[in-house]
């Protein structure tokens, strides 16, 4: 499952004309979406797994502080 945010209105500044506007808007519909780097990393992928795999440290060096 993946996170996606809803589309958003373009708010391009100055005011283009009608046709600028157009073409812009053209052509950030031709972009191919990118994610960072860091989305695609073996690392991110192997936290992610551990996560839903529910495995964690239950020793007493779990990552977190005893109070």
């Amino acid at each position: 499952m993946r996170f996606r945010l809803p589309a958003m209105e373009p708010l391009i500044r100055p005011e283009p004309s009608e046709d600028e506007r157009r073409a812009i808007l053209a052509a950030l519909a031709e972009a191919e979406p990118r994610r960072p780097a860091a989305y695609e990393s073996r690392w991110r992928e192997a936290a992610l797994e551990e996560g839903a795999s529910g495995d964690r440290a239950d020793g007493p060096d779990d990552g977190f502080l005893a109070s």
